[in-house]
């Protein structure tokens, strides 16, 4: 017979505590990309109806971070 396992009682405290807080975290994002897609199908979305990004989700960011890394493993490889 095959035993399940329940995850959330094998996390200790502080990480049932981050699994509660991401959820919620989740649900409120959910909420606002619902709101975004409810107001982009009553017309057009512009710059202005957009949230702004933390410096490092922006492109820009990445890139740099990932160009930096890129170079570090191809140098590894020379």
């Amino acid at each position: 017979m095959m035993q399940t396992k329940h995850v959330a009682n094998d996390l200790v405290p502080e990480q049932r505590s981050f699994v509660f807080v991401s959820e919620r975290a989740f649900s409120t994002s959910r909420i606002s990309l619902i709101s975004m897609v409810v107001l982009g199908y009553k017309r057009p979305l512009v710059d202005a109806d957009l949230w702004n990004l933390k410096d490092e989700d922006k492109s820009a960011t990445i890139a740099q971070q990932f160009l930096k890394n890129w170079n570090k493993e191809r140098a590894k490889n020379l």
